[in-house]
């Protein structure tokens, strides 16, 4: 099930349209999260928790909601284990792949829900990425 995805990945296109630049914004974190040694001390930061919130909701983003998120990540990704996890969830969104061309290969029924204002991916006009 594909939830608040595009179709297409970042790709020079996508950005053209107004889609964010997840390498340019991301890269660094993942480079902070990579260590050769143990972090048993490891706890996500504040910036990061704040970045899951504004981008995944954007201006619909509460201090609840925000709260909420900042509790959750950091109760996940804390030690050794949470920050090979948040790093590697990172590595898939920096390295992941479209859809587009595998859409219409698609047989079963889909919803397809069409959201005119994307944080992630706000192009002008009407909000249709494809």
């Amino acid at each position: 099930m594909l939830l608040g995805t595009s179709m297409d990945y970042e790709s020079a296109d996508s950005r053209s349209k107004g889609c964010w630049d997840p390498k340019t914004l991301l890269r660094p974190f993942f480079e902070k999260w990579c260590s050769p040694t143990p972090t048993p001390d490891f706890l996500v930061d504040d910036v990061w928790c704040g970045m899951v919130g504004s981008i995944g909701f954007g201006a619909a983003t509460t201090e609840e909601m925000t709260a909420f998120w900042t509790e959750t990540l950091k109760g996940v990704y804390k030690g050794d284990e949470g920050r090979k996890k948040l790093k590697m969830a990172l590595a898939n969104l920096l390295e992941r792949d479209g859809l587009l061309l595998r859409v219409r290969d698609i047989k079963c029924p889909v919803v397809w829900l069409q959201v005119c204002v994307l944080v992630a991916c706000e192009p002008p006009g009407n909000g249709l990425l494809i």
